[in-house]
């Protein structure tokens, strides 16, 4: 199906329906070669970097949640920080509490890691 939207001329339409297709796809890979595969993370950013050009921010936070996800599973800490932190600029305006709460949650972890280290632990 990926392969069959480089036939259609761009619109917005079509970058929808890529978004789905990227998310979908991701999702089977992590399911199939798992939390490394850098397969889903290529599919991951490309949802985002379009779902960012077309102003979709539902999808852009699906997108960069499901990253950021990866990178905190992956210990990838640097990474999951800088997401976490654009999660939480992206849905502070946003009406939906499940996308704000997804946000707090990602900060979460950062912040733990944060008192553990002053305290000494």
């Amino acid at each position: 199906m990926l392969s069959l939207l480089g036939t259609l001329p761009n619109s917005p339409e079509r970058d929808g329906r890529e978004i789905v297709l990227q998310l979908a796809r991701a999702g089977s890979l992590l399911a199939t070669k798992g939390i490394g595969s850098e397969e889903a993370v290529e599919a991951y950013v490309r949802a985002r970097n379009v779902a960012e050009r077309r102003n979709d921010a539902n999808n852009l936070i699906v997108a960069m949640w499901s990253l950021w996800v990866r990178n905190q599973s992956r210990l990838l800490m640097d990474e999951a920080r800088d997401l976490s932190n654009q999660l939480l600029i992206l849905t502070k305006n946003n009406s939906d509490n499940g996308l704000q709460l997804q946000a707090h949650h990602a900060a979460r972890p950062r912040r733990a890691h944060r008192c553990r280290n002053r305290n000494g632990g």
